[in-house]
């Protein structure tokens, strides 16, 4: 009997653990004060800093389009991380294009740590 139990048991635990390699689950949207507080800690540590929000994310592509930043402080292949209200790394992209009032960051697939940015994540430049 016991030789039974022991795979049935070891097979649970296995799925149980698998359960929790998968992706983060989306917060909340960033709040305005939440997106003031980041921008100012981070531009303390990092005066070349720069943190905005996502507002759209194209379905069935990589890119997000973030707002709420001067796009002329970017340029093309800037690196980008994708953070959660939370704080919780999502994934990390690069600047594609430069718009008149926004960028388009092309967005590597997540890690089993992390998902894919929606709007109201925050999108940080930490150097230039």
């Amino acid at each position: 009997m016991k030789r039974k139990v022991a795979p049935v048991l070891l097979s649970s635990l296995l799925a149980l653990s698998a359960c929790g390699a998968t992706h983060l689950a989306v917060a909340p949207p960033v709040s305005e004060g939440q997106l003031t507080q980041t921008r100012d800690e981070f531009r303390r540590g990092h005066p070349d800093s720069r943190v905005g929000l996502v507002t759209e994310v194209l379905a069935g592509a990589p890119l997000a389009s973030v707002g709420g930043i001067t796009p002329s402080d970017f340029s093309p292949g800037d690196v980008i991380t994708f953070l959660d209200s939370n704080r919780q790394t999502l994934t990390l992209g690069y600047v594609e294009k430069i718009n008149p009032d926004s960028i388009t960051v092309r967005f590597s697939d997540p890690t089993s740590a992390g998902r894919v940015p929606v709007p109201g994540d925050m999108a940080v430049r930490f150097v230039h």
